[in-house]
């Protein structure tokens, strides 16, 4: 499957939170920031959900599902600041390949 580059741009969001900020710690709360109109693909892939109860027009945290949990148990490692700043900063948008299950 390949994602679109807004999939790839809120993915990589929450690659940089779950490796930078919770050291791969896939079971951590609150690894995306973000409109319900930029979660809205992923949740219907089942990857992310509303950590709390929706609030549409509004930013709401998100967490991984268990299939979220699986798709990215596959890219758990170590981000140096600069991957972090470049994620962070919208320069880098790192492309995810492994299908959904």
């Amino acid at each position: 499957m390949k994602f679109t580059k807004k999939e790839n741009s809120v993915l990589s969001e929450i690659y940089r939170r779950l490796n930078y900020f919770h050291k791969g710690n896939i079971n951590a709360n609150c690894l995306y920031l973000g409109l319900p109109s930029e979660a809205k693909v992923l949740s219907e892939y089942d990857l992310i959900k509303p950590l709390s109860r929706e609030i549409p027009r509004s930013l709401n945290w998100y967490n991984l599902t268990d299939k979220g949990k699986e798709f990215f148990s596959h890219y758990i490692c170590k981000i140096f600041e600069s991957t972090n700043s470049s994620i962070f900063n919208g320069t880098y948008i790192k492309n995810f390949d492994k299908s959904l299950l």
